[in-house]
């Protein structure tokens, strides 16, 4: 799925080098012409860096590139790149491949809009799962310590005793011999 998108930005990034070879425009012409104040976007999308987004072709249905060059040969390379329906001053504008571009222009801004709000959702399950990861490890940190202390207390205890609970400890009771002896008193 990546290779086919990357083959049709590759195609589409082609087809803008063909439309400047066309015009005798520059990158940076291309980009005024399509009201980019900045010719990066422009850049980014014939280098393959970034995809064609909705608003890129927009601009390019609003800007003058669109009396001459077919939006629909720019977006799926069918047909002619100059467009065959450029009206005469009496005929009247049809414009049925305009329609269609406009409609694969609303599905890519579609995924586009759906792809950002999974990549919001993979940052968000990534924090997650970082946090998850640090609270796991701080758990094993504290249990581990807890383990260390009772190693220590039982070392402590075992190393300091001779071994024989209770003896040199003087008795807090008189034993008694039976339980007859102690019942006959009173």
């Amino acid at each position: 799925m990546n290779k086919e998108k990357e083959n049709k930005n590759a195609e589409i990034s082609a087809r803008i080098a063909e439309i400047l070879q066309y015009t005798g425009d520059t990158r940076n012409g291309f980009a005024v012409k399509l009201g980019y104040e900045r010719a990066q976007t422009v850049y980014d999308v014939m280098n393959m860096k970034s995809a064609p987004s909705y608003d890129f072709f927009r601009r390019f249905s609003l800007s003058e590139y669109s009396d001459t060059i077919d939006l629909k040969w720019l977006l799926s390379g069918e047909g002619s790149m100059l467009r065959k329906d450029i009206p005469t001053p009496n005929e009247p504008v049809s414009a049925p491949s305009d329609a269609i571009a406009m409609r694969l222009m609303d599905k890519l801004d579609q995924k586009d809009a759906e792809n950002k709000h999974l990549q919001s959702e993979l940052r968000t399950l990534t924090a997650e799962l970082a946090a998850m990861k640090a609270q796991h490890s701080q758990s094993q940190n504290k249990e581990s310590d807890h383990h260390m202390k009772i190693n220590e207390v039982i070392e402590n205890f075992t190393s300091d005793s001779s071994g024989d609970y209770g003896e040199g400890y003087p008795l807090t009771k008189k034993p008694t011999s039976s339980k007859k002896l102690s019942a006959g008193k009173m």
